[in-house]
């Protein structure tokens, strides 16, 4: 059990780790200057599914407090269609809201652009996921958010499709297949911008699907980097695996935090775990 749970906690410093190396492998050191990180610093905007890079989920407008509360008051309302699933963080950039429908529904993971202030429709975007995926899924049909960056907006659809839209219009950009929904494998989560590249790892491993974690171009959509973790190994490669973690289970839980914590320590400084 120690050693599925240190598994489990590993395993997103594993997949970022060897998606640095990979990038750096390809030869990918320029991108467009992203415009993120200069939203974050505003309190207005919500630019990104956790909020910042931090994943603080905080806000620190403080218009409203304690001693006004009260007074709050509805001023619009708009329906994205299903009930079902709804678990997606809306963004706000600029005054817009951009938030993403479930999949259930006539329109699955539908996509809205809102006025922030009077809740005007600014536009939609409808995806065609395949119908299959919902029996797929191993966790229900949902989507966690959507991501932003240089006027863009990013989805990820159950059926494992990566999709760019220019957020002022809703055009679409480009489409990228990711994975197989006949091999298990879905998207559920929301994409992560980090200097020019769309972060996203699929969903499955409930299923016995191998995990990976897709590095898209921004401004294309093309694949430049992916890397998987070690969950769907056969047992030998799985072995070979958790071995180069280090992780001796007979030292303890002492011992094996103290070895998380030096690969936590590692990760950060020591071999250029900087993209963020």
């Amino acid at each position: 059990m120690q050693r599925a749970l240190l598994s489990s906690l590993i395993r997103p410093r594993v997949h970022l780790l060897t998606l640095v190396g990979a990038l750096t492998s390809f030869g990918i050191t320029a991108w467009a200057q992203s415009d993120l990180p200069a939203l974050m610093k505003e309190g207005k905007n919500w630019p990104m599914a956790a909020r910042d890079y931090a994943n603080t989920r905080f806000s620190a407008l403080d218009q409203i407090n304690t001693s006004n509360v009260h007074d709050l008051h509805l001023a619009w309302s708009f329906s994205v269609g299903p009930s079902r699933g709804q678990e997606a963080a809306p963004l706000v950039v600029e005054g817009v809201i951009y938030v993403v429908a479930p999949y259930d529904g006539p329109h699955p993971n539908q996509v809205f652009a809102l006025d922030a202030v009077t809740g005007e429709l600014k536009w939609s975007y409808a995806p065609k996921p395949n119908p299959a995926a919902k029996g797929v899924a191993c966790c229900d049909v949902v989507s966690r958010g959507l991501a932003y960056d240089n006027g863009k907006i990013f989805l990820a659809t159950l059926d494992t499709h990566a999709v760019g839209l220019d957020a002022r219009t809703g055009k679409e950009l480009w489409v990228t297949k990711l994975g197989e929904i006949n091999l298990g494998e879905t998207v559920t989560m929301a994409p992560v911008v980090v200097k020019g590249k769309v972060l996203i790892g699929n969903s499955g491993g409930e299923m016995g699907v191998r995990g990976w974690l897709t590095a898209l171009d921004e401004n294309t959509g093309k694949t430049v980097a992916r890397v998987f973790d070690g969950t769907g190994f056969r047992s030998a490669d799985r072995r070979r695996f958790q071995s180069t973690l280090r992780l001796d289970e007979r030292a303890g839980p002492r011992r094996q935090n103290m070895a998380l914590g030096t690969m936590e320590t590692r990760g950060r400084n020591g071999l250029g775990l900087d993209i963020i």
